[in-house]
């Protein structure tokens, strides 16, 4: 049904124990293929005496333990071709455990030299375990002699019973691992020669630590007051277009204090809010935004522009968009991950586009429940939109398969009702398009903006009361104390 699903109609599924009799072979050899994907069982036992083609592997991993994960590899290493390449899931463990675990890797590392790239994925992203995974990429036609460690793990969307990789997510991990990119706290290329110093240890967090900074205090600052200078976050802030005059006004030398204007924590918010830095950014980012895919949608219409063209051109023009902005308000992958989250939403669309051209049906709930869709319609068609609208309410909350089934039809009977008197659907659909970009676009900028936030009321959380000032405030109630007793009678 997955190979269907993904119009895949001439899929070869064979059902069997892959390690102790694999199927798919030809001529009594294994057939070998030019890509090997998998994300086999994590920590499965096996059985070495009813195996068939031993010789795939060179590294029996005990039969008990729950440590089979490397007959995985390796025989996926054997159903390759010599120029082939293959990427699997494993669990952590495999990456530093010893014993023949360990061999296996020196083997895999130093004597065939085809690892490639060790990717770090996040927790919780596979049904039935919450354990962080891991994704090995095997090329047997590498060439150097380095190995790319990408450490994703804190870039995810966190979800109720399970997390996800966001379309940005992905694109990061395979523009870098594509264009074998070394990040801060993200990626970096490792030494054969390094590993060995490590015996051969693929721990990620080894090579590629991302664990946030510890946080700075300013010992003078608690106990006096102030707010250090050398923590205004310059390289964040300046992103906003935003200087410390907005926030701050120099105490001294080396340290600052909140402007008049901010008694409380909650006047950060407010102040910034309404900065001019704040909302200048804003109207300029998605103005790219918009121009951007004015050029886009201008691509789409191109009849000999294929999906493929599409997809690729995407990233250029985008990229292309905000080489001509004066400074970095979002950086390139998020940038790159403005377009994977539009294509990932809006691919089906475009291919039905070239496919069968602009049609009402190619329309979201979502975007006819708008109000700039809603003030297009006339007396009659709104009267339609009201019932089309309480059948989508329906619609939501039926439980029942066949009520979901006759309420959808008698939508689309509303809906080709309500379009009865609106000739040329494309304009919609392209301002359906352009809106999508643009909520992806404020998405991040909202993000960017509450880093600055909380940034700056991190500041004040610090600093804001100094030590001298909690012991005032204690001396006074102290003496308040005494005096109402002193009344009382108490001495």
């Amino acid at each position: 049904m997955n190979m269907i699903l993904h119009g895949i109609s001439n899929a070869d599924i064979k059902n069997e124990d892959t390690l102790e009799k694999p199927l798919h072979t030809k001529d009594g050899q294994l057939m070998q293929f030019d890509r090997v994907i998998a994300n086999p069982p994590f920590s499965q036992n096996y059985k070495k005496a009813d195996m068939t083609f031993k010789e795939r592997f060179s590294h029996f991993m005990p039969e008990g333990g729950k440590k089979g994960d490397y007959m995985f590899v390796q025989h996926m290493i054997a159903s390759l071709k010599s120029s082939g390449k293959m990427g699997v899931v494993m669990p952590h463990g495999v990456l530093f455990r010893g014993s023949e675990e360990g061999k296996f890797r020196e083997h895999l590392i130093k004597e065939l030299g085809i690892l490639e790239a060790v990717i770090g994925l996040p927790s919780g992203l596979f049904y039935g375990t919450g354990i962080p995974a891991s994704l090995l990429i095997i090329n047997k036609a590498k060439k150097d002699d380095k190995i790319l460690f990408v450490n994703a793990d804190r870039e995810y969307n966190e979800g109720k019973n399970q997390n996800h990789l966001r379309a940005e997510d992905i694109e990061k991990i395979n523009f870098v691992y594509q264009n074998v990119l070394e990040l801060p706290n993200y990626s970096k290329l490792v030494s054969i020669k390094e590993l060995e110093k490590e015996d051969f240890n693929l721990n990620i967090r080894r090579y590629v630590d991302n664990t946030p900074p510890s946080e700075p205090h300013d010992v003078k600052a608690h106990l006096r007051g102030g707010i250090p200078k050398v923590e205004w976050n310059s390289v964040l802030t300046a992103s906003y277009q935003l200087t410390p005059n907005d926030i701050f006004q120099s105490k001294d030398e080396n340290y600052y204090k909140f402007t008049e204007i901010i008694q409380a924590k909650q006047n950060i918010r407010e102040v910034l809010e309404s900065s001019k830095g704040f909302k200048n950014t804003d109207v300029m980012v998605l103005h790219v935004i918009s121009t951007w895919y004015d050029e886009y949608q201008s691509l789409v219409d191109v009849d000999s522009s294929d999906i493929a063209t599409l997809y690729v051109e995407g990233y250029a023009l985008i990229e292309k968009a905000f080489t001509k902005t004066t400074h970095e308000v979002i950086d390139r992958f998020k940038i790159r991950g403005i377009f994977a989250s539009w294509w990932d939403a809006n691919k089906f669309t475009i291919k039905s586009i070239k496919n069968s051209g602009y049609d009402y049906n190619l329309l979201s709930d979502s975007f006819l429940s708008s109000s700039d869709f809603v003030a297009l319609l006339d007396k009659e068609a709104l009267t339609l939109h009201v019932k089309y609208m309480e059948l989508l309410k329906k619609l939501k909350s039926a439980k029942e398969e066949n009520d979901k089934v006759v309420t959808r039809d008698k939508m689309a009977e509303f809906k080709e009702k309500i379009f009865i008197n609106i000739a040329d659907a494309k304009p919609l659909v392209v301002e359906q398009f352009k809106n999508d970009a643009l909520q992806i676009a404020q998405r991040y900028l909202s993000e960017k903006k509450q880093a600055i936030i909380a940034n700056i009321e991190n500041l004040w959380d610090k600093y804001q009361v100094s030590l001298a000032e909690i012991e005032d405030e204690r001396d006074t109630a102290t003496k308040e104390i005494k005096a109402f007793l002193t009344e009382l009678g108490y001495q």
